[in-house]
C-alpha cells in the first residue's frame, strides 16, 4: 500500500474521520488494538479505500471505481459513496494532493465478504 499511495497517479483516496473509525470499531465489535492486529483485515479495509490505476475520481464524482483490493468497487453518486455492502458514506470535503485527491467521509467503506452478491440496497452511514 505504500508503494501505491506514492506512486505519481492519478490516485484517489477515501479517508474516514476518526470519529468514523470509532464507529467501525464499534460496529464490528472489536478494539483498535485488536484491528491492528489483524494485520491482513486491515490491509483490505485500507486497500479498498484507494482507487487508482487511472480510475480518478473526477468531478463530477459519478460511476463505479475499481479500488487496491482486486475485485472490488465503489460506487460514487454526487457526495455518497456506497460500498459492497451497501453501506454509505458522505463526503464532507476534498483536500488536494500531489498525486491525486483526498476525500474525506464520514463513514469507513468495508469490502462484501468474498464469494458475497452485491448488496442491493444502500444502508444508512453510520453516524
Amino acid at each position: 500500500l505504500t508503494d501505491a499511495l506514492s506512486a505519481p497517479g492519478p490516485l484517489d483516496v477515501f479517508a474516514p474521520t476518526n470519529t468514523a473509525f470509532a464507529n467501525a470499531l464499534a460496529a464490528l465489535g472489536i478494539t483498535a488494538e485488536e484491528l491492528l492486529g489483524q494485520t491482513e483485515l486491515l490491509q483490505q479495509i485500507l486497500a479498498y479505500h484507494v482507487v487508482a490505476d487511472g480510475a480518478s475520481c473526477d468531478t463530477p464524482l459519478e460511476g463505479v471505481v475499481e479500488t487496491l483490493l482486486p475485485g472490488n468497487t465503489l460506487t460514487v453518486e454526487g457526495s455518497v459513496v456506497t460500498d459492497g455492502n451497501g453501506g454509505t458514506a458522505n463526503i464532507l470535503g476534498t483536500v488536494p494532493a500531489k498525486n491525486g485527491q483526498i476525500f474525506i467521509i464520514d463513514s469507513v467503506l468495508l469490502p462484501a465478504p468474498a464469494g458475497a452478491a452485491p448488496a442491493m440496497e444502500a444502508a444508512p452511514a453510520m453516524e
